[in-house]
């Protein structure tokens, strides 16, 4: 079983703004939009049809992420998205409420979290929850907008209760993300006293020196140009998905991404074609697709450097050699040929009786037009 989590500025019964029509396949007034490709279908995409009973139950997650900046200003001080970003706390309440019941009608069944954006700070807020007890299976967090400190609150909270036996979070980060990593931590409030970090730039901060990402694989997966942390966790994975070595990865793997078409975009982690297939193979073939087995196949975890999209990242200058000229003498110059070759030139045309009259004269050494004016 699924549950699906959309992010910013959308909101239930809106049909405009409605996650249900927009993202979960449902019809909207336009019944014609889906068929255009103007929509998205999540479900279908995961694999989960209204058919098939084995394809397993997914639902969509509807809360209220759309809030005007000038009547949160007007009403809270802020801005309309720290309005929303408080707000997604109190999203994940209800849905780790939800998913309790889901639990009490069936004891035997793990719940997974397909989450974008804002989407991820609903998962994690779940996932800290004291009413999930250990429910939910896998969490996929696609550009999450979420602080890095938080999530690693959130994951020390749910490990500290024993919720998180058997959670694993694969966190999927881009580069062509950054500008929104950006937004984030502009827009959203300050946390315990400091500006908040991007998960799509720090990874969930495990300890002191956290940088980037969590770490390389058991196989060997760190690739240059990308940076990672001292320290990683068993339940989560940092992936960058526009990183090409984890494009060679995954292609060999079964799972081939097409090529990034735009430098900056928030909602390419679902639009892209293939990435929609590879996290359907995460959430249906268990074990080929577990943490463990994609470290020991040597998955490359860990983000390369903000903006590197913008300014590749360029290979180090070979050392500088002094330049060397040939020595160019000024006999042998072109110029200095002609001012000597032009006099004689004129000489030739003299006629013989001048040229005999000149000789005893010594004259000054004629320049280039002095035989064209004799």
């Amino acid at each position: 079983m699924a549950i699906l989590l959309h992010g910013y500025r959308y909101r239930p019964g809106d049909p405009a703004r409605d996650p249900h029509i927009q993202l979960y396949g449902g019809i909207g007034p336009d019944p014609e939009a889906r068929a255009r490709g103007a929509l998205a279908d999540w479900p279908a995409a995961l694999g989960f049809s209204a058919d098939l009973r084995g394809d397993g139950l997914c639902l969509g997650f509807g809360w209220d992420a759309c809030e005007p900046h000038g009547a949160s200003l007007a009403r809270e001080a802020r801005n309309g998205f720290a309005s929303v970003y408080a707000r997604a706390a109190g999203a994940g309440e209800a849905l780790a409420a939800l998913i309790a019941c889901i639990g009490a009608a069936r004891p035997d069944l793990r719940v997974d979290l397909f989450a974008h954006s804002l989407g991820a700070r609903v998962a994690l807020a779940a996932i800290a929850s004291p009413a999930v007890r250990g429910r939910v299976g896998r969490a996929i967090l696609l550009g999450a907008a979420e602080d890095a400190g938080v999530a690693a609150a959130a994951m020390a909270a749910a490990e500290r209760a024993g919720r998180g036996r058997g959670l694993a979070v694969y966190h999927f980060a881009a580069r062509h993300n950054d500008a929104f990593d950006l937004l984030f931590e502009a827009a959203a409030p300050r946390v315990e006293g400091r500006r908040p970090q991007a998960l799509g730039r720090a990874g969930p901060a495990s300890g002191p020196g956290m940088r980037n990402g969590m770490g390389p694989g058991r196989g060997g997966g760190m690739v240059a140009g990308m940076e990672a942390a001292p320290a990683r966790r068993a339940d989560w994975i940092d992936l960058q998905l526009d990183a090409p070595a984890f494009q060679a990865w995954a292609e060999r793997r079964g799972a081939p991404l097409a090529p990034v078409a735009r430098r900056v975009c928030h909602w390419s982690f679902y639009t892209r074609p293939g990435a929609m297939e590879l996290y359907r193979a995460i959430l249906r073939d268990r074990g080929a697709w577990s943490i463990p087995a994609m470290r020991a196949a040597g998955a490359p975890e860990g983000f390369e450097a903000r903006w590197s999209r913008l300014a590749p990242l360029r290979a180090p200058r070979p050392e500088a050699r002094p330049e060397i000229r040939p020595e160019i003498r000024p006999e042998t110059r072109p110029e200095v040929r002609a001012e000597t070759r032009a006099p004689a030139q004129g000489r030739r045309w003299l006629p013989a009786a001048l040229r005999a009259l000149a000789r005893p004269v010594r004259p000054a050494r004629p320049g280039p037009g002095d035989g064209a004016a004799a």
